[in-house]
């Protein structure tokens, strides 16, 4: 078992669906030694991830949670994203 920490995120994440905008929330986590991407990357990666891709997402909040919580919160948690 690797003893590698990591960040993690919350990701609030706007998604148009069949004519109708969706808000989903997403676990995003990068590296503990890393900096956040900028947001056009993030946008980018889970855009690219998510089947069918839609053809634009909106980032409408991202924030750090720390890692002690990080497994209680994203229990429940639409999908895990690693970077």
């Amino acid at each position: 078992m690797s003893d590698s920490k990591e960040r993690h995120f919350l990701l609030s994440v706007m998604i148009p669906l069949n004519g109708e905008n969706h808000i989903k929330n997403y676990h995003y986590v990068i590296p503990e030694n890393t900096t956040l991407p900028d947001m056009r990357k993030i946008r980018y990666n889970v855009r690219n991830s998510l089947r069918p891709t839609p053809r634009t997402i909106d980032i409408l909040a991202i924030s750090e949670i720390p890692e002690e919580d990080a497994q209680t919160l994203f229990a429940g948690i639409d999908r895990k994203f690693t970077f």
